[in-house]
């Protein structure tokens, strides 16, 4: 993952993963050529459509991370910044055709952001952050059919088998039955006026924040 703003990033960031070989690992994967998504012939386009799913899922099911698309890779290692072609004027519907087929190929929903990176006239590289996921485990599904859940490793993507999707749900149960009673606990010491400093009249009004680190 590159440890920077998405929107900052810039050619020179790029470049130094190559400098630095920093090699490909469970918060970072790089492609070199953008999805075909929009191919002609029916299997090869379906088959890049779960392709992308499946890459984006697993970051989600791990940690988050960086999937960069426009560098060559060699033995999981980056060998140039080439990008691809795309016309200046369809970035951004690129950009909304990836979100599209995200927000529908993913459940439960998850959230991406995508920085476009301008090497020349027409040509780029795609940064797609992947955030970690709400509510793990999250799974590809494509046209309907519900498919493989995916997790990140330092050699790639790999199938979670039952147990670890098992783990991954029981996980979160436990995280919003502790946020539940969490809630519970402090509404019930506000009634009872059992907070650091008094709060004087009704109605009152309670938030409760969560960080996300």
């Amino acid at each position: 993952m590159i440890y920077q703003q998405l929107e900052q990033i810039k050619l020179s960031d790029l470049q130094a993963l190559v400098t630095e070989q920093i090699p490909e690992g469970k918060m970072i994967e790089y492609k070199e050529a953008l999805y075909l998504l929009s191919h002609n012939d029916r299997k090869v386009k379906d088959k890049q459509h779960k392709e992308m799913l499946k890459d984006i899922s697993a970051f989600a099911n791990t940690g988050g991370g960086d999937l960069i698309i426009g560098i060559e890779e060699n033995g999981a290692r980056p060998v140039s910044v080439r990008g691809f072609a795309v016309k200046d004027r369809e970035v951004d519907q690129l950009k909304r055709r990836i979100h599209d087929v995200v927000k529908v190929g993913v459940d439960p929903r998850i959230d991406i952001d995508i920085h476009a990176v301008k090497l020349a006239t027409d040509t780029y590289v795609f940064v797609i952050r992947v955030h970690k996921g709400d509510l793990p485990p999250h799974r590809v599904v494509y046209q309907n059919e519900q498919g493989q859940f995916w997790k990140r490793t330092s050699s790639g993507c790999v199938p979670m088998d039952a147990t670890q999707v098992r783990l991954a749900s029981v996980q979160i149960t436990g995280h919003e039955e502790k946020m539940a009673e969490y809630r519970a606990s402090r509404i019930q010491a506000i009634k009872a006026g059992q907070t650091p400093l008094s709060l004087k009249g009704t109605p009152k009004l309670v938030c409760h924040m969560i960080a996300d680190n």
